[in-house]
């Protein structure tokens, strides 16, 4: 992924959330009938009867291969080039998830100020579960190098048994 658009807040809460954004617009289908999915993209917007498909995948290849796997009557706009996008394209992206996420908060905090305590929350969604697990993992195990670091060197060990081995031997208490 861009580092340009990871650096986003907007998209750092947008792939935070655990299923696709509130008030989030349904695919608009260009001239030629073909859908455009933003880059970094990872929530199906095609309508499915009255609500949003919302099936939430981990990159912007797997949602393309989704909707033409599962939408079969919609057309995917094909990526204009292969490496790495415009700055234009990624400006317009971080705008458009600017844009998606203030909806998003906007409609989050009138239903939190209506929020029933006795309603449970919804459950994870697998891939928002693995995303909590792999980042809970990763901060793990950066504790434990962080901790391997702070142990003295193989020198410095072998120097305090060979004091530790001269003061016993020399029949000082220790």
């Amino acid at each position: 992924m861009l580092k340009q658009l990871l650096i986003s807040e907007a998209y750092k809460a947008y792939r935070a959330l655990a299923r696709a954004p509130f008030g989030a617009e349904p695919f608009e289908p260009n001239e030629n009938d073909f859908i455009e999915i933003h880059l970094g993209e990872v929530y199906c917007r095609v309508k499915v009867g009255d609500e949003l498909c919302g099936n939430a995948l981990q990159s912007r290849g797997a949602l393309v291969n989704h909707v033409k796997k599962h939408h079969t009557d919609i057309k995917v706009l094909a990526s204009e080039s292969t490496g790495n996008p415009s700055m234009a394209k990624i400006s317009a992206a971080r705008i458009w998830y600017s844009a998606v996420m203030k909806t998003h908060n906007e409609i989050a905090s009138k239903k939190a100020s209506q929020h029933d305590p006795n309603v449970p929350e919804p459950p994870l969604t697998p891939v928002v579960a693995a995303r909590r697990l792999l980042s809970l993992f990763r901060s793990r195990s950066q504790q434990v190098l962080n901790d391997l670091r702070s142990l003295p060197s193989r020198r410095q060990t072998r120097r305090r048994v060979k004091l530790l081995a001269m003061l016993t031997t020399a029949g000082q208490p220790v």
